[in-house]
């Protein structure tokens, strides 16, 4: 069900292209010819790039990678397109169908794929059931980041425990049933298929018992994953590398070289000054309704920590009355719960200082943040980077977060901001901050640019 799930959801994209494609060619052009047999060869070679590249696999790829495919197939089909099409003499005719599938192919299946995926994990009917074995923390850190990202499409549905007293004590671990000691996963029989099992073991448990229980789990299970925090902060550029009878887990920190900064830049110019012509009427109608509701300044700015520690001064619109901070102080003076909100997260969920109505709605749909698009087109920020915050904040990391997230531009948006939003603390913001250094790549950058536009319109974890 989920692997044909994910080909029909990239049938419904490619056909939604090829839609867009021929409506624009025929209020262009006029009408079109008959449609070129070369469009159904490359239609093929499309989907089966895709099933070579393990695309329609329903578990186990993160996003970002999952982008960085579709754009290999898409690319290699467009070459194939194009060389079909010179060989038949019909390339003048068909050429911007190559021209246009290629940009319209990734979005239209990162859409299609999410919503039909999410639809899915709602149902309950997406993935693959894995059972998990190991000691009491390891596991229940296993389970806790299953549970957490279903769009991995791992459905923890049993627990085997290393553990005597758990396996005496305990029946589930979040909800998933403990059914038994881990020496029993091997010969278990479930009710349903199950072929995929993750060892999840402390380092107090001893390597020969580990060796043994992994040989005896293989055996059972075709798919078998160790789950370790033994490179500490989590990394999707990690590798496994055979060395003799061995394994070698290799990670790659993201140090940006002078082209990778480059591109990078190049993607900020390319995709913010036109956002931000295009968000300037919105703009201008979002600061009229801010000085008819609390008349005063319509923009305010702020000084901010940049890369390497240089402050910056961004600008935003104002979303907050007039004496705002004054207001604030008298709020937290007399509740104490609003207090211990504020000093954890330095938010409110119900803040008094926000403009009724109108200062709600621009923060709700981060419209306020747009102004700082000329901040980026002036090399202060960068689209996608880690979060803008005063030094006072960059000062509650650790060391080596502070250092990790000043080896970078902040972002107008960032793994934190897509995946906790305003609802997390500064140990959750920190670790967002590490991970998105360590692993970044473009089509990190590409995959929280798609995700902050659906997390803007649904408004998800902002106040």
């Amino acid at each position: 069900m989920s692997r044909l799930s994910l080909i029909i959801a990239d049938a419904i994209a490619l056909a939604l292209a090829l839609a867009i494609i021929v409506l624009f060619r025929r209020l262009l052009f006029g009408p079109l010819p008959p449609l070129h047999w070369g469009l159904w060869s490359t239609a093929a070679a499309w989907f089966l790039f895709r099933g070579a590249s393990e695309l329609f696999t329903p578990y186990g790829l993160y996003p970002p990678e999952e982008l960085r495919r579709s754009f290999r197939t898409s690319s290699a089909a467009l070459v194939i397109h194009c060389a079909l099409l010179i060989a038949s003499g019909s390339y003048e005719t068909w050429r911007l169908f190559g021209l246009l599938i290629w940009p319209l192919s990734l979005p239209l299946t990162y859409t299609c794929r999410t919503f039909i995926r999410s639809r899915l994990i709602a149902l309950k009917q997406y993935g693959a059931p894995v059972a998990v074995i190991g000691n009491g923390l390891a596991a229940r850190r296993a389970i806790r980041e299953l549970l957490s990202r279903p769009e991995l499409g791992y459905v923890p549905v049993a627990v085997f425990t290393t553990e005597r007293a758990e396996a005496n004590e305990t029946r589930d671990l979040f909800g998933v049933p403990l059914v038994g000691r881990a020496d029993a996963a091997g010969s278990f029989e479930f009710p349903y298929h199950v072929s995929h099992a993750l060892l999840a073991v402390g380092t107090g448990w001893a390597d020969e018992r580990n060796h043994q229980l992994a040989q005896q789990l293989a055996r059972r299970y075709p798919h078998l994953q160790i789950f370790s925090n033994l490179v500490g902060q989590g990394h999707w550029l990690a590798r496994a590398r055979p060395l003799g009878p061995y394994v070698a887990i290799e990670t790659r920190h993201a140090r940006f070289t002078w082209h990778q900064r480059l591109l990078k830049r190049a993607m900020d110019i390319a995709i913010c000054l036109p956002a931000l012509i295009l968000a300037s009427p919105l703009i201008l109608i979002a600061g009229i309704g801010i000085y008819a509701a609390d008349p005063g300044p319509i923009f305010f700015s702020q000084t901010r920590e940049g890369r390497r520690g240089k402050p910056i001064k961004i600008y935003k619109l104002r979303s907050m009355v007039v004496g705002a901070e004054a207001k604030l102080a008298a709020y937290l003076a007399k509740d104490e719960m609003a207090r211990f909100e504020y000093e954890r997260t330095m938010k409110l969920r119900n803040d008094p200082r926000i403009i009724p109505g109108v200062g709600k709605i621009i923060r709700k749909a981060s419209i306020d943040e747009l102004p700082q698009l000329w901040s980026i087109i002036k090399g202060d920020m960068s689209l996608v980077g880690p979060r803008v915050m005063p030094t006072r904040e960059v000062d509650l990391y650790s060391e080596e977060g502070r250092d990790l997230r000043r080896d970078m531009l902040p972002g107008l948006t960032g793994f934190w901001q897509v995946e906790h939003r305003n609802d997390s603390d500064f140990r959750v913001r920190e670790l967002a901050d590490s991970f998105y250094v360590a692993n970044w790549s473009v089509w990190l950058d590409l995959w929280i640019v798609l995700r902050t536009v659906r997390v803007v319109l649904t408004g998800a974890g902002a106040f």
